[in-house]
């Protein structure tokens, strides 16, 4: 006969060992009642009842405490790429050491000399704002001032185009003023006459009807004034070209600034030191601006050069 010990740990053994079935446990109460012996069953989790409780655990959560993924950074351009690829990265333990924006200003520099190259064969070959077809400007033709006097008295000054409609004709060479007034003849042939635009012409009445003043566009007068367009228009794109390389030197030195107003912040470079740095960074800006003059110089001129042919 076992005792009452004896029994109570040999039911707890098989309980664990058999898992808590149900055979298991029928067993074991069915030997202690024999043995006539109280017990107390110890409660075991089984690994089928742990994975039950996580899978609840994991239902009951909360929208809330659901962990999100990590969202991918987004790749912004960096200003690097937009002019031509990496510098070298400043530093406060050298900070007088200004590679990073050297860098930035000669990849400038040779983007624009190529540039230049490129507008220069442009203008050898033409093509300027004239209009090789013999088309009109009438927004031009119609800011001709005109002077309008009463009596004695200075008249007001007013544009063509108040006083008159400007018609091109077919063919572009002729050109119709269709007064509003024909009292105004007198002072739109006098405006006409001395605008530059018509080289000294003389607007001829249209024989059909009073209202209507005609002006030739054509020949010398007309090569003269296309001309003109074309040259200003020249030197307009050296100007523009230029100035867009002047602004992109400032780009790259207003980002060194920056960077040193950051170390301004932490104090990892001294007040003093600061000031000389902005310093010596204009110093190698006005260097680079130099080169922009001179660039753009030796352009007009090679400009002018054309214009004069």
């Amino acid at each position: 006969m076992h005792s009452a010990a004896a029994v109570q740990r040999l039911v707890q053994r098989s309980t664990v060992g058999l898992g808590r079935s149900a055979s298991a446990i029928a067993a074991s109460r069915t030997l202690a009642l024999a043995a006539g012996v109280p017990i107390t069953l110890r409660a075991t989790p089984t690994s089928t009842s742990a994975y039950t409780n996580r899978f609840v655990a994991a239902a009951q959560r909360s929208f809330s405490q659901t962990a999100v993924p990590c969202k991918k950074k987004k790749v912004t351009e960096d200003d690097d790429h937009a002019d031509g690829g990496n510098h070298p990265a400043p530093k406060a333990a050298d900070a007088f050491n200004f590679e990073d924006t050297e860098s930035r200003w000669q990849r400038t520099e040779v983007h624009y000399l190529e540039k230049f190259k490129e507008l220069k064969r442009s203008l050898s070959g033409g093509g300027g704002a004239g209009d090789g077809d013999g088309g009109v400007d009438v927004d031009a033709i119609g800011k001709t001032r005109v002077v309008q006097k009463s009596g004695d008295e200075a008249g007001d000054e007013v544009p063509l185009s108040q006083l008159a409609l400007i018609i091109p004709r077919a063919g572009g060479r002729v050109v119709e003023l269709r007064m509003h007034n024909p009292a105004s003849r007198k002072a739109i042939t006098s405006a006409v006459q001395t605008n530059p635009l018509f080289q000294g012409q003389q607007p001829q009445l249209d024989p059909n009807d009073e209202l209507v003043l005609l002006i030739r566009l054509g020949g010398a007068n007309d090569k003269t004034t296309s001309s003109a367009a074309a040259a200003a228009e020249r030197l307009r794109r050296v100007h523009d070209l230029a100035n867009a390389w002047r602004t992109d030197l400032r780009k790259a030195t207003t980002r060194r600034q920056k960077i040193h107003q950051g170390w301004k912040k932490d104090k990892s470079v001294q007040p003093d030191d600061l000031f000389r740095l902005d310093r010596e960074l204009l110093k190698g800006q006005d260097k680079r601006m130099a080169k922009v003059d001179a660039t753009e110089k030796d352009a007009a001129k090679h400009a002018e050069r054309i214009n004069k042919r």
